[in-house]
């Protein structure tokens, strides 16, 4: 399920809102849900910092244990590592997000 609209941006009424993170919420009560979230190599922002916050309030505080991080644009990376990237990230956030 992809979710961007009932964290922010959305041109939703709160009743269709309302009704979207209930569904969001039935389908995180299954035992083997995990969030992903999909963030660009370079780019984790204070507005996704927002979303993780909504994730989590809406979540709750278990939601970081059932997320998984994936990145695109792998091809900046260069010849390096992500575990390399991810160490020496300016991006504090980034790095606590990770860890």
């Amino acid at each position: 399920m992809d979710t961007p609209a009932i964290f922010g941006g959305s041109q939703w009424d709160k009743q269709q809102l309302d009704k979207e993170h209930k569904r969001c919420l039935g389908f995180a009560a299954h035992e083997h849900c995990v969030l992903v979230l999909v963030t660009q190599l370079g780019r984790y922002t204070r507005e996704d910092r927002k979303v993780q916050k909504k994730v989590k309030k809406l979540f709750g505080k278990g939601a970081k244990k059932r997320m998984m991080v994936v990145f695109t644009r792998k091809e900046d990376l260069g010849g390096g590592s992500l575990e390399e990237y991810v160490k020496t990230a300016e991006n504090g956030a980034l790095q606590k997000l990770v860890k």
